[in-house]
């Protein structure tokens, strides 16, 4: 068993950014005023910091309270999937109780326990690296969002930008483009006042129609130094809202799903993007949270213009998970076909056409670097279905795991920054706010071999701009005709044997738990990249 003060999830605004940083200090305050709450009340959580095992492996959740009585509890994928295993379990003030737990799949659970009124829950995952689709991707899934494109291409961008405000810093203008079936993409553009020209970050929105649920982003102009565009997915002013938002929807036709709308709305944003004279023709990143974390998975993967892809507990992933018990995100189409129409028909209907907006199938198009944050207590968007996602994602990756947050973000704002900083040339108008280089790794380029004879492999792990050689690293195959064997898979430099020839895929992995401990943090960073080899 480990120690540690189990804090309530802290829900930043809706519109927090980075430059909440100054006030860290105050963060920490509440962040630790509440872990002190906390202490002492009911508690869940895993028996290993890391909360991460292997299939089939025997694992325990571990439950304490300061008062004894018998404990309910429920192990579950998602809230809206049957219960994996529920009982009682007996607690004392004095002790703890163990819930054994095995889950002979690749997947991540949620340990709900209950007592009287006290509630509390703990994630854990099992083999995360083999959650896979559960549904091949349509076959004709390019065709149709080539077509996509090829309609809006179609359209004059008929592009109307007014300014809106300034600061010393930087200058903002509202903008409003032409999409497809007469409908606009509504936005902010905030462009740095300094030495054009600029890499550019397009963010996208989290789920919202009301007034303000989409506003400028002065800070990435200002402390990054990028073009900053954000987008709302809806056809009207988004400092006024859209009572008919996310209207007409028809989830069980590809032609009819709603999101089509915002993803073509994405793309010709960065179709301005690249008219505009301070940007620097070559540079760009997607960003979001929630449906927006799921949204910039599918520009990302819809438009190869774009460079880089940052995403926070993002949505609009494995959304057939559920006709097969499992947890699929949000906005959980399946669910809602059974609980609005009710039919096999429509639910096998559904299944098909939503596959055209799983980010999971848009992940595998994108081969640039990502950050991905994920909470093991979200139901909202649950690690089970965005895992399946982010193991689409082949290139340079960052995932952070927040081990004690559901539907919520602690890093993800200061660790884009972070982030960003490893790929672009980042020359803000204020630069006396210290952003920070976060955690990089590095594989070189691809390979050629030949069969049977050993070729050398290096990889580089960073934290801050500095060359780690501590966080822990494993080489693996990801894909091949034949057996790779490693002179010693855990050193950043080995040698690697091919028994057949043919074209493989190798993977290093580094792990930082440094912070899983940590009264505030409990967060895990898994580094990762990934390396082509062919074998003549």
């Amino acid at each position: 068993m480990y120690l540690t003060k189990k804090r309530t999830n802290f829900m930043f605004p809706k519109h927090f950014n980075i430059n909440m940083i100054i006030h860290k200090k105050i963060l920490l305050l509440i962040f630790l005023t509440s872990s002190f709450l906390s202490f002492g009340q009911l508690n869940v959580i895993a028996n290993r910091p890391e909360a991460t095992y292997q299939i089939g492996e025997q694992m325990y959740f571990e439950v304490t309270s300061p008062s004894s009585s018998e404990i309910n509890y429920s192990i579950i994928y998602d809230d809206k999937t049957p219960v994996i295993s529920n009982g009682t379990v007996k607690v004392t003030s004095s002790g703890t109780a163990r819930i054994p737990f095995t889950l002979n799949t690749a997947g991540f659970v949620i340990c709900n326990v209950s007592q009287d009124d006290n509630f509390s829950k703990a994630g854990a995952g099992f083999s995360p690296y083999n959650i896979m689709p559960f549904e091949d991707e349509p076959s004709d899934f390019d065709q149709f969002w080539n077509g996509m494109k090829a309609q809006l291409a179609t359209i004059p961008m008929d592009a109307q930008v007014y300014f809106l405000s300034e600061t010393q810093y930087s200058k903002t203008y509202k903008m409003s483009l032409a999409n497809i079936e007469g409908r606009r993409v509504y936005g902010y553009i905030t462009i740095p006042k300094g030495d054009a020209p600029y890499p550019a970050v397009l963010t996208v929105p989290p789920y919202g129609n009301g007034a303000d649920h989409v506003r400028p982003e002065p800070f990435l102009a200002e402390v990054g130094g990028f073009i900053s565009v954000t987008i709302s997915i809806h056809n009207a002013d988004p400092a006024v809202g859209d009572p008919n938002a996310y209207m007409p929807n028809d989830v069980s036709t590809k032609e009819g799903n709603y999101y089509r709308f915002g993803l073509m709305g994405a793309v010709r944003a960065i179709d301005y993007i690249y008219t505009m004279p301070e940007f620097d023709g070559q540079n760009l990143a997607v960003t979001g949270i929630s449906q927006g974390g799921g949204l910039s998975i599918s520009v990302a993967g819809l438009d190869s213009r774009v460079d880089v892809l940052a995403c926070g507990i993002p949505a609009l992933c494995q959304n057939s998970a559920l006709k097969y018990g499992r947890a699929s995100d949000n906005p959980y189409f399946v669910f809602t076909s059974r609980v609005t129409v009710g039919t096999a028909v429509h639910e096998a209907a559904t299944v098909h056409a939503t596959k055209y907006y799983d980010a999971m199938n848009f992940a595998k198009r994108f081969h640039g670097p990502s950050l991905m944050s994920m909470s093991l207590e979200d139901t909202v968007c649950p690690t089970d279905a965005v895992f399946a996602a982010n193991n689409q994602l082949i290139g340079k990756k960052i995932i952070v795991q927040e081990r004690e947050l559901g539907h919520d973000i602690h890093y993800f704002w200061a660790g884009r920054f972070n982030f960003f900083k490893n790929y672009f040339n980042m020359i803000p108008p204020i630069t006396s706010i210290d952003t920070k280089e976060g955690h990089f790794i590095d594989v070189g380029g691809d390979l050629t071999t030949s069969i049977n004879a050993s070729v050398a492999l290096s990889g580089v792990t960073k934290f801050e701009n500095v060359v780690n050689v501590d966080f822990p690293v494993k080489w693996s195959k990801v894909s091949g005709p034949g057996k790779i064997s490693f002179s010693n898979n855990s050193n950043r430099t080995t040698t690697a044997t091919f028994s057949k020839k043919g074209d493989y895929l190798i993977k290093m992995e580094a792990i930082d738990d440094a912070l899983l401990l940590d009264d505030v943090d409990q967060r895990r960073v898994i580094m990762i990249d990934y390396l082509k080899v062919h074998v003549n």
